[in-house]
């Protein structure tokens, strides 16, 4: 059984965050605990507080690791023209849940204890994800102001977030196959028409 000298405090980290992972996809958030995640790696419950502040501070870690790995999915989309690029980014999260509906669940289930608020790293990765979807709407029509991209980049996203939420728990209640994939098509060319001032037809901005 390892003893905490048998690792640095970096290893100590990732083993604990990969433990917590893995304890999360098999048992989902309810069954995370300290002990446990202490208990799969041999150490005790007393060494992850050395490394963590809290089971907050833990639980923020893991989605920071979420966060980048969606990100990187992200940007290999970047040479696409921007009203495709939407549309893959939609897809590519649509598919990012399926692939691990646990860690994508924990981005919204966690409720901190108490006033703690949300790590400046985790915040800043959370801006960099809609970041990717105000430079493609700013790229379709550049007349809109800065603070008008930013909350239209928003509203496009809460309705990806939606149709995701709703396909995750299995209440689409569509009868087209891949329905998931249709509503999202409607939701962002209906949106963008709107956006780009455009008829159906039209279409390109």
């Amino acid at each position: 059984m390892a003893r905490r000298n048998d690792h640095t405090r970096e290893e100590l980290r990732a083993l604990a965050l990969a433990a917590a992972e893995d304890i999360i996809s098999t048992q989902g958030l309810s069954g995370l605990s300290a002990r446990k995640v202490a208990a799969n790696i041999g150490y005790s419950a007393g060494s992850l507080y050395q490394v963590f502040r809290n089971i907050d501070d833990l639980c923020w870690q893991i989605n920071e690791r979420t966060l980048a790995q969606l990100l990187l999915v992200l940007q290999e989309r970047a040479p696409l023209a921007a009203r495709f690029r939407l549309a893959a980014y939609a897809s590519d999260y649509l598919a990012f849940a399926r692939q691990y509906p646990q860690k994508w669940a924990l981005l919204f289930e966690h409720r901190s204890s108490g006033d703690q608020q949300v790590p400046e790293h985790l915040q800043n990765q959370i801006t960099r994800l809609f970041q990717y979807v105000e430079k493609s709407l700013h790229e379709l029509n550049p007349r809109y102001k800065a603070e008008e991209v930013e909350i239209a980049a928003r509203a496009l996203w809460s309705g990806v977030q939606g149709v995701t939420v709703l396909m995750m728990n299995d209440k689409l209640f569509v009868k087209q196959s891949a329905g998931e994939e249709l509503m999202l098509s409607c939701l962002i060319d209906n949106f963008l028409c709107g956006w780009c001032g455009e008829s159906k037809e039209q279409a390109a901005c």
